[in-house]
């Protein structure tokens, strides 16, 4: 129960790090630039935000591409490689000093002050952004393609949307009902790619999905505690084995964690399939009267 996200549940933003979603929308001259490229900008972001450097053309940060190797899980040249290739399309500027690499950081939306650099919070707070787990960089979660982790934050921000909403079990575990398709068009990505992610996401247990029914399915994200290093087993499956790994983890979690009337409390008569019609309509009795038995 406790690597499930429920009601009762406050999650620190200091745990993440903001991940502006206009990189990914399909309009976005952004949305093709690789992956660790984004999460190394949301990392210059964050570090601009608490900067106290500053010259006569405004804010800077000192950010080597050692250490922001360190901060996105990969080596030193790729980072470099990264860093000019976010110079390229127009989000930061750097020059080199003793010290590590001088960055300007600049609005993916276009609406900063002075260019696009920004210099107030409002700048910011007028943002919309995933808020990516740090923790997800940690060696643990290696092998992990970055793709995955990445979705696991688009993920969480659907089940924050969600809780917000009170989408929740008879237990008070938050689940969203977002469906693949849904979900490509929302996040700009095709359902196979989706499909593949949330499938490694199960594989090792940080996504659980149960379809209650007459209902759409029920996602439930799982805390980074319920992780289960099992991803690169599963890379190495072949289909078959894979897609019966899969199911013995829905069934699994359904007989563990799911209560045997969940999702059932509202159903209509229109709702009962034909058999269970049948069966009641064979009693004798009204679809009321067998509710209330």
């Amino acid at each position: 129960m406790d690597n499930f996200y429920s009601t009762d549940d406050s999650t620190k933003i200091r745990n993440f790090v903001l991940l502006p979603k206009k990189l990914f929308t399909a309009d976005s001259p952004y949305r093709n630039i690789p992956i660790r490229a984004k999460l190394a900008y949301a990392f210059y972001l964050r570090r601009f935000r608490a900067t106290e450097y500053r010259d006569r053309d405004g804010p800077y940060i000192i950010y080597s591409d050692y250490d922001i190797a360190k901060s996105i899980d990969t080596n030193e040249r790729y980072a470099g490689k990264i860093r000019r290739k976010l110079i390229d399309v127009g989000l930061i500027s750097a020059e080199k000093t003793t010290r590590g690499n001088k960055i300007r950081v600049y609005s993916c939306t276009g609406s900063g002050e002075n260019g696009g650099i920004f210099f107030t919070e409002h700048d910011l707070e007028s943002w919309r952004f995933y808020r990516f787990p740090v923790k997800l960089l940690d060696q643990k979660y290696s092998l992990l393609d970055i793709n995955v982790r990445v979705y696991y934050a688009m993920l969480f921000d659907m089940m924050c949307l969600s809780q917000a909403n009170y989408f929740t079990d008879s237990r008070k575990r938050v689940y969203f009902q977002v469906s693949l398709d849904e979900q490509a068009a929302r996040f700009d990505i095709s359902k196979n790619s989706l499909t593949k992610y949330k499938n490694i996401l199960q594989a090792c247990g940080l996504l659980n999905e149960y379809r209650p029914f007459s209902q759409k399915t029920r996602y439930y994200l799982m805390k980074l505690d319920a992780y289960e290093d099992n991803a690169d087993m599963f890379y190495n499956m072949t289909a078959h084995d894979k897609k019966a790994f899969i199911k013995s983890i829905g069934e699994k979690f359904k007989r563990e964690y799911i209560d045997p009337y969940e999702g059932t409390e509202k159903k209509t008569e229109k709702q009962l399939s034909d058999a269970v019609k049948e069966g009641i309509k064979s009693m004798g009795i009204s679809y009321s009267e067998a509710v209330e038995r």
